[in-house]
């Protein structure tokens, strides 16, 4: 029902697959204010095309660094509050083409919010059809919090680690991080796609991780982001109490969104970021799936399906 609704503001990122404009062009996207917000570098592949599109079909374009990014979607955020003038804004994220660092800057503005009534967010996620994985797979460059504010608040930071690691199908990358890592506990957690063509390539590419973690595997439908949600909460609340979790958010965008949700349960839990010089990759969008939470003023989110 995420289409049928209303909302203060609807915020879409400009990429450079062809899905980055998929739930714009095949869903009516009814809001005060429509936002596409774009990068300041990297316009390849559909990059182009597909900002003309928004500013041919009457939403705002803005462009910005990563660095910049935070300080963008703040005052998209407040600006949008202004204009519906009501006591609970709605929001509509479509979360399908923002990277890691983007989509962590979103959920941390909405969890530190400074407006007196809540901010309901409903959170939009295009799967793609299925494309062959990257022929070379990309060295770890980067390994560390994907920000500040998902760093993990470690009361014992002496207590072992534990990662949970979302598995996706680019080869032994999930396997790089957890060997820099060297946790004392991994939880896999293996997505169960619509589209069939993704599970031959993503046991192929798990192989070592499976064989590694000896049962310790999660299985997920990616088209049932709620049920992720509760099983990746459910085990982070009992594992934590034994361990320091790290969150490692590969595999499809939704596993990232939920293990930052459920970072805002639980700030004790890192949420990581693994990158390199990955290959640019044309994605066509599939189907749309969605999660909603509510971001009250100085409480608990609330999340629901």
């Amino acid at each position: 029902d995420l289409f049928d609704k209303s909302y203060d503001c609807a915020i879409l990122a400009i990429g450079y697959e062809q899905r980055s404009t998929y739930i714009a062009r095949n869903e009516k996207v009814k809001a005060l204010r429509r936002i596409a917000l774009g990068y300041s570098e990297n316009r390849i592949l559909r990059y182009p095309e597909n900002k003309q599109w928004y500013e041919s079909h009457e939403y705002e374009v803005q462009e910005s660094t990563d660095s910049d990014f935070k300080s963008v979607v703040k005052h998209v955020v407040f600006s949008a509050r202004q204009v519906s003038g009501k006591n609970e804004q709605r929001l509509l994220i479509d979360i399908s083409s923002f990277n890691r660092f983007r989509l962590a800057t979103i959920v941390e503005l909405l969890r530190e919010h400074e407006t007196e009534s809540a901010i309901s967010a409903d959170f939009a996620y295009c799967l793609a059809k299925y494309s062959e994985p990257p022929a070379r797979t990309a060295l770890n460059r980067h390994v560390g919090p994907v920000n500040p504010y998902f760093s993990g608040w470690w009361a014992e930071p002496e207590l072992s680690s534990a990662a949970f690691v979302g598995l996706g199908y680019e080869e032994d990358k999930a396997l790089g991080a957890l060997e820099h890592l060297q946790p004392s506990e991994i939880w896999a957690f293996f997505p169960s796609s619509p589209v069939s063509e993704y599970t031959p390539a993503l046991h192929q590419a798990n192989r070592s991780v499976v064989e590694m973690i000896k049962g310790r595997v999660v299985g997920y439908d990616v088209d049932q982001p709620f049920d992720l949600f509760t099983k990746l909460e459910s085990l982070i609340a009992g594992v934590g109490t034994r361990s320091n979790c790290i969150l490692l958010p590969f595999g499809p965008k939704i596993f990232a969104l939920c293990a930052l949700l459920v970072a805002c349960l639980h700030p004790d839990a890192a949420v990581w970021r693994v990158s390199g010089a990955e290959e640019a990759v044309d994605r066509v969008g599939h189907s749309v799936y969605g999660i909603s939470a509510t971001f009250p003023p100085s409480e608990l989110v609330k999340v629901s399906g």
